[in-house]
């Protein structure tokens, strides 16, 4: 009777010892050594895998205040090399304003942050608000951070400045030329505006 039932003895013996295997493999984490692929619902979740030097990382700031995005590098003495993705997003909570993706072997790490970027932090405009001159912070065409308004009627300006006024389209570098502009509308003003 053993010899009738003998290849299929073989192959459940086969069989079991390939699974024992594959459990002991992946209890000791030695699942991406095999030399054959997986089938998907063996394969550790992309939060699991662990980041090599081979994958690309690129880390970016996202500036909220004028929405532009500059390429930068992970916080000082951060190595991330090794770790998982679950890991790195641990050390970059979602909270703080961190987002953390893996698509195959490209990483992207993003921070989303109040503010404006190095490049217009400095930067002021003129625009108006309601019938005043106004000093806005940032760059031309984001009208959010009033500095001050002053108390020079855009009606007073001449034709041209009206019009780029009320486009916001005077800006800026640095407040030193934004006060000698200033000062050049102070005789269209109702009264003192600093």
């Amino acid at each position: 009777m053993l010899r009738k039932y003998y290849h299929v003895v073989i192959v459940f013996a086969i069989t079991a010892l390939i699974s024992f295997a594959l459990v002991y493999l992946a209890i000791n984490d030695n699942l991406e050594r095999l030399p054959f692929p997986l089938p998907s619902a063996m394969q550790k979740p992309v939060a699991q895998l662990e980041i090599s030097d081979s994958d690309g990382v690129a880390v970016s700031y996202n500036y909220l205040a004028c929405g532009h995005t500059v390429l930068g590098s992970l916080p000082t003495g951060m190595d991330i090399e090794g770790l998982s993705i679950t890991k790195v997003k641990d050390l970059l909570p979602r909270e703080q304003g961190w987002v953390v993706n893996k698509d195959g072997d490209q990483i992207s790490i993003t921070k989303y942050q109040e503010g404006f970027c190095p490049e217009d932090e400095n930067k002021t405009h003129l625009g108006a608000v309601g019938e005043f001159v106004a000093v806005f912070k940032g760059p031309v065409g984001v009208n959010s951070h009033i500095i001050e308004v002053t108390d020079i009627p855009v009606a007073n300006l001449p034709i041209d400045w009206q019009e780029q006024v009320e486009r916001g389209e005077l800006d800026f570098q640095n407040v030193k030329k934004l006060k000698e502009t200033l000062d050049s509308l102070d005789e269209y003003s109702l009264g003192e505006y600093f």
